[in-house]
């Protein structure tokens, strides 16, 4: 025992380390690492993976090459990154697609399978193999920016960056089931086909509503995610679906490496991966996905699911939107939680779409946007029709007096957005603020904060950022039911009259939990229909002392206090 450990401590101290990938046999055997460091150049990704319990969404920065390099790799994971170089590195691949970046003075690190990890014993989780980079010195930076890389031949899609993907037309969408050594996706071909693009499954059950056909729903065709047409020289794709073999095993081995094989894999099987828009991996059970159920680059073509939620509509919807530049959907300070939308919720076999600022950005209703902008107007009323109601609002007499997406500016980097959550249609299934007028405030296509579900009668104010010290009121006056559907509402300067008469329910007063000082996240109440964000006290004071004189004035009934 004693002799066992001190010839593993030689050998990690000569730089030999277990190695989880080699051999056509799935036999591990001990390599040596280069021991000196080098400068590395490669295309760098965002990975975001979408957990399965609550926590903060997993952000990981992946090297990839065009081809394996000597130590048989074609992906790394960076790790080494302070902070801001993390965030600046970030900023630009989601900005941008694909950067390539040099890393000068790295070193690689082979990754270890979870019951590897630990020399000592104990629950490690796997690691992938690694691009170390050397903490920062004074001059020199961890990463030097070299241009555009695997997107360097593609076209800008319209929104500001040039990108893999596109927003609007046809994308063809290839599903690759893996098979390795000692596991195996648990879905056969033709249920990965049928739950992923539509058709009868192995119990002879046919799914209507999947990937392909939802994405052509929320979409109104817009967009498409279709499989690609049998080609005999690939003939091991079928239906849009291929089954890879990978030559290793695969049981508590990270992602990451996982990945790295499949990608290398897959054009043996499919051809290259250049046609295809978008590549969706379902892997086999055991790989260790970290408490994620999924992962997809942003932006960017590849997507990749843990076993069991490989073919869930929602789960799909939710990886893609990160393919397609979508940031995640949170609520209450949690980056997820907006469960109006799939970058939010992505649960089952869901009917629903995405929010109001997901919906700006994608474009597919633009025919019905607006802005409101209070320097150059004081007051709007809108006629607010869900995306649900778009073919309704398309047939109108006047389709130009309603709107689906309202967006405010608040001269800040986060804009407002607005519109009515109807459940009905495409967006049956939808799991919150139904029926309502969802606010939701975002940074274009990033991260969005889901702000308010207004009924009818309800309000909501937001300061604007224009050094004025103004604040902005929306108040929901009335929903009406027609052909569209849809919720009228006044934006107004606070304190002034709505351009509309919303009921006025009897006050009551409930006890804010929250921090009066937490800004524009902050939600007061002041009576059941009521919700501020102005992080103002005089404002929440002033508001109080009005409802009073209008309960003992107007309505002469006794002030309902807790």
């Amino acid at each position: 025992m004693k002799l066992s450990l001190h010839s593993s401590m030689l050998l990690f101290a000569l730089g030999y380390y277990p190695s989880i990938s080699e051999g056509v046999d799935g036999n591990s055997r001990l390599r040596k690492l280069p021991a000196k460091t080098t400068s590395i150049e490669c295309d760098v990704q965002l990975a975001v993976g979408q957990i399965e319990e609550d926590g903060p969404p997993q952000e990981i920065l992946h090297c990839g090459f065009d081809q394996p390099d000597d130590l048989g790799y074609m992906l790394y994971e960076v790790k080494g990154l302070v902070e801001e170089e993390f965030e600046r590195i970030k900023k630009t691949v989601t900005t941008t697609g694909a950067t390539r970046y040099e890393f000068p003075s790295a070193t690689r690190s082979k990754g270890k399978p979870a019951s590897q990890s630990n020399l000592f014993g104990g629950n490690a989780p796997a690691t992938t193999q690694s691009i170390i980079v050397p903490k920062p010195s004074k001059g020199k930076p961890q990463a030097i920016e070299k241009g555009h890389g695997q997107d360097k031949d593609k076209t800008n899609n319209g929104q500001g960056h040039r990108s893999l993907y596109n927003l609007q037309g046809v994308s063809k969408v290839l599903a690759v089931r893996v098979v390795a050594l000692d596991a195996e996706t648990t879905h056969s071909a033709n249920d990965c086909r049928a739950h992923t693009f539509g058709g009868y499954d192995d119990q002879g059950v046919l799914d209507d509503m999947n990937m392909k056909s939802q994405i052509d729903a929320c979409s109104y065709g817009k967009l498409k995610f279709v499989e690609p047409e049998d080609d005999p020289a690939y003939p091991d794709v079928v239906g849009g679906v291929v089954t890879i073999t990978l030559n290793q095993t695969v049981t508590d081995v990270s992602h990451g490496t996982v990945l790295g094989w499949a990608r290398e894999t897959t054009p043996l099987y499919a051809g290259p991966l250049d046609q295809y828009d978008h590549v969706m991996y379902f892997m086999p059970p055991g790989v260790d996905f970290g408490g994620a159920a999924a992962f997809g680059y942003m932006p960017g073509r590849e997507t990749w699911y843990l076993n069991s939620y490989s073919l869930a509509t929602g789960i799909q919807l939710h990886e893609l939107g990160h393919n397609l530049g979508l940031g995640h959907g949170g609520e209450d300070g949690g980056g997820y939680g907006d469960s109006s939308c799939y970058m939010g919720y992505g649960g089952g076999d869901v009917r629903m779409c995405y929010n109001a600022a997901k919906s700006w950005y994608l474009g597919w209703y633009s025919e019905f946007h607006q802005e409101f902008n209070p320097l150059e107007e004081s007051s709007k009323l809108v006629k607010l029709v869900g995306l649900s109601d778009y073919n309704e609002a398309s047939a109108a007499s006047d389709p130009s007096a309603y709107t689906i997406v309202l967006r405010i500016e608040t001269f800040d980097q986060e804009s407002i957005y607005l519109t009515y959550n109807r459940q009905k249609g495409v967006n049956i299934d939808t799991k919150e603020f139904q029926d309502k007028v969802t606010v939701v405030r975002a940074d274009g296509r990033k991260q969005s904060w889901a702000e308010a579900g207004l009924e009818r009668g309800q309000r909501y104010s937001r300061s604007i950022v224009d050094g004025s010290g103004r604040a902005l009121e929306i108040a929901v006056c009335e929903r009406v039911s027609g052909r569209p559907d849809y919720a009228v509402i006044s934006v107004h300067p606070f304190g002034s009259t709505p351009l509309c008469t919303p009921p006025s329910p009897i006050p009551s007063w409930e006890t804010y939990a929250g921090d009066l000082n937490d800004g524009l996240i902050a939600h007061y109440t002041f009576d059941g229909d009521y919700l501020d964000t102005s992080g103002n006290r005089f404002h929440a004071l002033s508001l109080a002392i009005q409802h009073l004189l209008r309960t003992v004035l107007l309505d002469k009934r006794s002030l309902l206090t807790e």
